[in-house]
């Protein structure tokens, strides 16, 4: 997925080989490879919704072909955390006064 910084005209190139296929508004994605029906779409490493059709490389990435589908939270603490180190206030206040 690629996210663009500034509006991007159709036939505009991404690649070696590929293409945009629409105008793309600045800050939208556009796919880099294919994404099939049914599969996640992904910004910033996040998964954001699920491909309502399959989309083209180069093609605009947005709710006319994605939808969010079923969510699952796990609301449940990690198993194992690290403990963290507690330094009292007054002793970071007075050596920096110092």
């Amino acid at each position: 997925m690629l996210i663009t910084t500034r509006d991007v005209p159709t036939g505009s190139e991404l690649g070696a080989d590929t293409l945009t296929k629409a105008d793309i508004p600045s800050g939208h994605k556009v796919a880099r490879r294919a994404i099939a029906n049914g599969d996640p779409v992904h910004r910033y490493n996040q998964v954001i919704g699920y491909a309502s059709e399959d989309i083209a490389p180069g093609s605009h990435v947005h709710t006319h072909n994605m939808a969010m589908g079923e969510v699952a939270h796990d609301h449940a603490c990690p198993v194992t955390m690290a403990r963290a180190t507690c330094h009292p206030i007054w002793l970071i206040t007075c050596r920096t006064k110092a």
